[in-house]
């Protein structure tokens, strides 16, 4: 057996199984229109996406296709999804920039995302 330059025999495996995955999900649209036989490295980063994703998508590409089919389902039957919803606007506060109550929420907010944590600045 002889892999191109590249290829791992791990990484053709991965790479037939992502295929047939895609296949069996209705998805062939998405290497069909390759037309000639894509290069080593081409190849090797598109099932790396595929990989990637369904690994990060919660269920992974096929509750991905999923979803997607049914969020168009619904959006064709004319389903509303945030039926019942209604929006509101969060309890906060307003700080005078240059204020010592500013100067403390803003040390509190540093601390928080220099600490690892995530933060978001509004405008």
């Amino acid at each position: 057996l002889t892999l191109p330059p590249g290829r791992t025999p791990q990484r053709s495996a991965m790479s037939k199984a992502k295929k047939a995955l895609l296949q069996e999900l209705g998805q062939t649209h998405l290497f069909d229109g390759w037309g000639s036989k894509p290069s080593a490295a081409d190849e090797s980063r598109f099932y790396k996406q595929i990989e990637d994703l369904d690994a990060s998508y919660p269920g992974g590409l096929k509750a991905y296709v999923d979803n997607g089919r049914k969020l168009l389902a619904d959006s064709k039957a004319g389903v509303n999804p945030l039926e019942g919803w209604t929006p509101s606007v969060p309890v906060g506060e307003t700080v005078a920039y240059g204020t010592p109550e500013f100067d403390e929420v803003e040390a509190a907010g540093m601390a928080a995302v220099s600490g690892g944590g995530g933060g978001f600045v509004l405008g």
